[in-house]
């Protein structure tokens, strides 16, 4: 297989903010079309979802921007998967046509991602999964298995009885877990190994996978359960955020954002979850503190690009910044 023949779906799922268009989604494909990886497309199904139910339920669009109930697996199960099973269905199986999928991950949108992955591999069980993003980073073995995922309580927070009556479950249906520094560097040599018939990623540093790849089941079981185990590949070499390439979304996510935009339709005023608050008041305190001096910095065009795009106006727009 050639590098341009390669289908990749890159893809992050509500919930997110819906303030600013996705780093991630827009850093990834830059850095795979660099590479020679020219068959991507991005799937910012968190935005495309908030525009869904912002058309079918405006009341209830507006409702839970404040209750956030996206968190808690019964609220999951019982409110949101009717409300979005179909229309998500739908994308999912244009998902099942791709080689490969790459979701972003948090700790807000990982009911949701795991629900639409286990589909993905249920309709199309040789199509490779890769989870990457802060979700990875701090969970158990790259995000391949999590406590308490089949149980009645969120990804976020828990107190000591909620974590002492979790199970630790594996993601059976997830092949990769991008589990050190940021993705750029990690998704391209994991595509290369793809290209080169390298089906282990014995040569990409710094993810999580399994001793055997297969079978890949679209469900989760009892960690140890399947017979495969959870494997590091090893520390790779950090990178540094001012060698990345200046993001790009397609139009049809840039024209998604501006109708948000245009019709007031955020998840928050400022962000909506508190990863996201949080992220958004770094780069807020990084503008007020250093003012242009690092985030005008010529070798941060990345950040400075997203920054002053979509960011800096938003940020001015709430009265945060003048």
């Amino acid at each position: 297989m050639k590098k341009k023949d390669l289908k990749i779906a890159l893809a992050i799922c509500p919930q997110w903010s819906t303030s600013t268009p996705s780093f991630a989604l827009g850093s990834l494909n830059t850095a795979l079309n660099n590479a020679g990886f020219k068959s991507t497309k991005q799937f910012d199904i968190n935005m495309m979802s908030s525009l869904y139910l912002a058309d079918t339920n405006p009341e209830l669009f507006r409702k839970w921007i404040e209750d956030d109930p996206w968190s808690t697996k019964k609220i999951f199960v019982g409110q949101i998967i009717p409300l979005f099973q179909e229309f998500w269905f739908k994308i999912v199986e244009e998902l099942s046509t791709y080689d490969v999928v790459a979701f972003t991950t948090y700790s807000s949108n990982i009911m949701t991602t795991d629900f639409l992955a286990r589909y993905l591999r249920q309709i199309n069980p040789k199509i490779q999964i890769w989870y990457g993003g802060p979700f990875c980073w701090y969970g158990e073995n790259g995000g391949l298995v999590e406590a308490g995922i089949n149980q009645n309580y969120g990804g976020g927070h828990r107190s000591e009885l909620e974590v002492s009556r979790l199970v630790a479950m594996s993601r059976e249906f997830v092949d990769v877990g991008c589990g050190t520094n940021e993705g750029e560097n990690t998704i391209v040599e994991l595509a290369e190994s793809v290209v080169n018939g390298d089906d282990s990623y014995e040569n990409v540093k710094g993810i999580w996978t399994w001793d055997k790849l297969r079978p890949s089941l679209p469900t989760v079981l009892p960690k140890g359960r399947s017979g495969r185990t959870p494997i590091y590949t090893g520390m790779l070499k950090i990178m540094r955020l001012d060698d990345l390439s200046t993001p790009t979304w397609t139009k049809e996510v840039l024209d998604g954002y501006t109708k948000l935009r245009k019709e007031d339709l955020y998840v928050n005023d400022f962000g909506g979850t508190s990863e996201c608050i949080a992220e958004q008041c770094d780069i807020f305190e990084y503008h007020n503190n250093m003012g242009d001096t690092l985030i005008g910095h010529p070798n941060n065009h990345a950040w400075k690009s997203w920054y002053d795009k979509f960011l800096k106006p938003h940020l001015i727009k709430i009265g945060m910044i003048k």
